[in-house]
């Protein structure tokens, strides 16, 4: 099929190898016509023809044969050799056409076999692609010949048949129930929302993983899922989603090799039949139409270990629920709209992961008895209190409350008591933090990742922000009257795709030192606001005292007239530093002294918008001669609504940026700021746009 790429991965492989010099000639050609190829290769061999008879194979391969054929290479696509009289491997052993001969005819014949559906052509061959024996093609081909069992009973049985061969090739039990389980979420799913499925299953490979481990082997497997065409990408790179066609396939491997019961399944044959439920090991259904067909002595799963309801709207769980489901590992309800949880649940004793998310919820006190329990989630919940009998849950591995905008208290001395947690997810809710709930946090010596909002910066305790987090997302401050600037400056920074663990948002007064910042020295996005109408500090916000060596991104905005940076920095006080932006620094008449952006060498992207005053980019200051410096790293540069802009650098009429790739100006930068940057500069109209 045409469009795939053929020839730009033919054309890739000559320019390497040209520029590897791998062979003294290469000939690229493609087939229109014995004579015009034979051209082509004369042309480039310096090979001339006197006559048509010349043409004959004799001469083409003496001719090509006075070369060195050993060092000589053809790249052809579809032709045979011996009729242009280009010398084999048997007359010379030179030259070869790209491509696995033997399996040319196969290949050919399961394409054939794909009924010409893109779909399925790009499963098999995925699924083929690391195939290289004959047996290997001669026995897909076998499978795809084969007729459609009945348990394909919709459109495109034969099809359907043919997908599963991917399944089938996939090559331990690790891809495949990922791949199943992955069929029951729905499009879009993020991998965070899997991993809660999946972690508690035993799937993953490998002994005692911690968080952070089965989270990396979720993503190796998952990238697995996708080369092999069986899952897609989502909206992001953290997202996946599957062909509707490949998920029927899924779901109907999963009834098969798992029993595995989902709305496909039919009420009244299998639903209601007591045996096969009796062999079933996981469910997931939307809506509760099936579930409330069900009678009581129903509910009867004693081989039960996923169970997955979403959007149960008025249904409510009745209090023996959950009986008879003595190996459910997982159980995940989405949207359930009751307030309590049934006294059934206590009865769930090899419970690992519950997820109870978008649910009103209030009354979780019994979850305290799951004490085999390793994730909880209760994100976007109607919940108002963390009891006290949470903090029996000593083998909780994660605890998710993001969002839970009704959670105000957390009972006292119950965080501590989750010795095991790794990972600790809170941004979003109204909990009014005291400096001893705060400490609880340092006792939990496990703890890889933090998500908070503490609105009282006074109630930080001292060396809050350990090492041992290797990611965290922590707000300080009352961001809310400011939401929309918030997410307005995210956005503009680029910093919702930018790949960084340690997350700091800090509004503070005017007040603040110096050496209070160092209790962040460990972060690696810091977003500094300060709001205050004091005009009268002129202390740096950033002293010599302060070393910020993690830092990987800075955004400012500073209300008063204080200054910024000190001119006497250390060289390497933000010795990481790619991306920086100062938003309406009102006050400031300089975006750096000259000893400032000397030692920014690695900065990338630099964005400085809505300072009022701003003058210069780079000021002299402390600077006793005129010095040449540079941004030799920086290859995006944003400057909007600078009105009284008129010079980057006080004693220069240009600015080195020698990478620079894209440069967004403000519409009121003045003439003359626009036109030395341009001076400078190989960026075209269409670059600046």
């Amino acid at each position: 099929m045409g469009g795939l790429g053929k020839t730009t991965l033919v054309q890739e492989v000559g320019r390497k190898a040209e520029k590897d010099k791998l062979f003294n000639d290469i000939v690229f050609v493609r087939n229109f016509g014995c004579k015009k190829v034979q051209t082509e290769i004369a042309d480039k061999l310096g090979v001339e023809f006197n006559n048509e008879s010349e043409r004959q194979v004799g001469y083409m391969r003496d001719g090509i044969a006075v070369e060195d054929p050993i060092n000589f290479r053809h790249i052809l696509e579809d032709l045979d050799l011996k009729t242009i009289g280009i010398p084999s491997k048997m007359d010379h052993g030179g030259c070869n056409v790209i491509q696995t001969c033997e399996l040319n005819s196969l290949s050919n014949d399961v394409c054939k076999e794909c009924g010409g559906l893109p779909i399925v052509i790009c499963t098999i061959a995925k699924a083929l692609r690391n195939k290289r024996q004959k047996s290997q093609w001669e026995d897909a081909l076998r499978v795809l010949r084969m007729p459609s069992p009945t348990k394909f009973t919709r459109l495109l049985e034969k099809e359907y048949l043919k997908i599963k061969l991917s399944y089938d090739y996939l090559e331990d039990d690790e891809l495949k129930k990922t791949f199943i389980i992955s069929s029951l979420m729905e499009n879009n799913t993020s991998l965070s929302d899997l991993f809660k499925n999946i972690f508690s299953l035993g799937i993953l490979e490998g002994a005692n993983l911690t968080i952070e481990q089965a989270r990396n082997r979720l993503d190796l497997v998952v990238k697995e899922l996708k080369d092999s065409c069986l899952l897609l990408d989502g909206s992001t790179e953290e997202r996946f989603s599957m062909h509707d066609v490949v998920r029927i396939i899924a779901i109907t491997c999963g009834y098969i090799d798992h029993h595995v019961f989902t709305k496909r399944n039919d009420v009244e044959s299998e639903w209601k039949d007591k045996d096969k439920l009796g062999k079933c090991t996981m469910i997931s259904v939307v809506g509760n139409n099936i579930i409330t067909q069900l009678s009581p002595e129903g509910l009867d799963f004693p081989e039960l270990e996923f169970f997955y309801m979403s959007k149960g709207g008025s249904f409510r769980i009745l209090k023996e629920f959950f009986a008879v489901m003595p190996k459910l590992k997982v159980l995940n309800l989405f949207k359930i709209q009751q307030s309590s949880l049934p006294s059934s649940l206590d009865l769930l004793t090899n419970l690992q992961t519950l997820c109870l998310e978008d649910t009103k919820i209030e009354d979780i006190a019994i979850i305290g008895k799951l004490e085999k329990l390793k994730i909880l989630s209760l994100k976007n919940s109607n919940l108002e209190e963390l009891p006290t009998e949470i903090g029996r849950l000593t083998q909780l591995r994660l605890l998710d409350l993001s969002n839970c905008v009704q959670l105000q208290v957390i009972a006292p001395n119950v965080i501590s008591k989750l010795s095991q947690l790794e990972e600790l997810y809170m941004k979003g809710c109204c909990i009014q933090w005291k400096v001893e709930e705060l400490k609880e946090l340092k006792h939990l010596s496990q703890l890889t990742s933090l998500e908070i909002d503490i609105e009282d910066n006074k109630m930080l305790p001292e060396d809050f922000f350990f090492k041992e987090l290797r990611r965290c997302k922590i707000t300080i401050g009352d961001w809310s009257r400011y939401a929309r600037m918030d997410y307005e400056l995210l956005w503009s920074f680029g910093w919702r795709n930018y790949e960084c663990s340690r997350m700091l948002e800090f509004k503070y007064d005017s007040s603040i030192s110096s050496e209070e910042l160092q209790i962040f020295k460990n972060v690696e996005l810091l977003r500094l606001a300060e709001f205050s109408e004091d005009d009268n500090n002129l202390t740096p916000l950033f002293n010599k005292k302060v070393i910020f060596s993690n830092l990987m991104a800075l955004e400012l905005k500073v209300t008063s007239s204080r200054k910024i940076w000190d001119i006497q920095q250390p060289p390497t006080f933000m010795s990481s530093l790619t991306r920086l932006n100062l938003h309406g620094c009102r006050k400031i008449k300089y975006a750096f002294p000259i000893s400032v952006a000397k030692s920014l060498s690695t900065l990338q992207d630099l964005q400085i918008s809505n300072c009022k005053v701003l003058e210069e980019i780079v000021a002299e200051e402390g600077a006793k001669a005129v010095v040449d410096f540079a941004f030799p790293q920086v290859t995006f540069l944003k400057l909007e609504n600078l009105p009284k802009l008129t010079a980057f650098y006080h004693r220069r009429d240009f600015w080195q940026l020698p990478i620079l790739e894209s440069f967004l100006p403000s519409l009121n930068l003045s003439e003359i700021t626009q036109k030395h940057f341009h001076s400078e500069t190989s960026l075209t109209p269409s670059d600046t746009a």
